[in-house]
Order: C-alpha cells, then sequence, then structure tokens
C-alpha cells in the first residue's frame, strides 16, 4: 500500500506595523493568501484577534487592532492560515513583528 501524499503546504506573507489614532496605538496587520486553495486566517496580537474565514487565492485582508493604549512596545503578530486540503487540515503560521508605538 502505498502511503498518502503530505498535504500541499500552505503559504501565507503577513507584514505589522503600529499607527496612533486619536492619541491610541494600534496595531495593523496585513495577509495575504499566497497558497492554491483559500483559507481561513487568524490574525492574533497582544491586544486582540480577528478571523477572515474564507481568503481566496491571491486574496489580501487586513486587521487593525485598538490597543486601548497611548503607547506600545514592539512586538509580534502572529498570522495563521487553515484550510482542508484533500481531506486533511493543514496549517501555516508566521509571525510579523512590529515596531514600538511611542
Amino acid at each position: 500500500m502505498k502511503p498518502a501524499a503530505p498535504a500541499p503546504a500552505l503559504k501565507v506573507d503577513a507584514t505589522a506595523s503600529t499607527r496612533k489614532i486619536a492619541g491610541k496605538a494600534y496595531v495593523a496587520v496585513t495577509a495575504v493568501n499566497r497558497s492554491a486553495v483559500p483559507v481561513r486566517i487568524d490574525v492574533v496580537t497582544a491586544y486582540g484577534k480577528k478571523a477572515f474565514a474564507e481568503v481566496r487565492p491571491g486574496q489580501t485582508v487586513s486587521a487593525i487592532v485598538n490597543s486601548t493604549r497611548a503607547t506600545i512596545p514592539a512586538g509580534t503578530a502572529t498570522v495563521t492560515a487553515t484550510a482542508t486540503v484533500d481531506g486533511t487540515k493543514t496549517t501555516s503560521t508566521v509571525e510579523a513583528p512590529y515596531n514600538a508605538q511611542n
């Protein structure tokens, strides 16, 4: 019996930055689905999270998270892509660093 082929790897690119709006620091995260299949994208920061249920191949999504603080230290946003490919749940995670906002 031939072993099952591994599910194709999911590919997602992500960047994160900070900005100040009305005296509050925000973390802005952008993710691009570089996979050949639609994926669910979850964005998690120290200040909150956002989920995108179905992101098409090539599609870009953005999450802006309010820290509710005037300043924040540098940190990392975690972006996870999940899809079921040929009956197998596949996940890929990338980290997007961001600078402090003073």
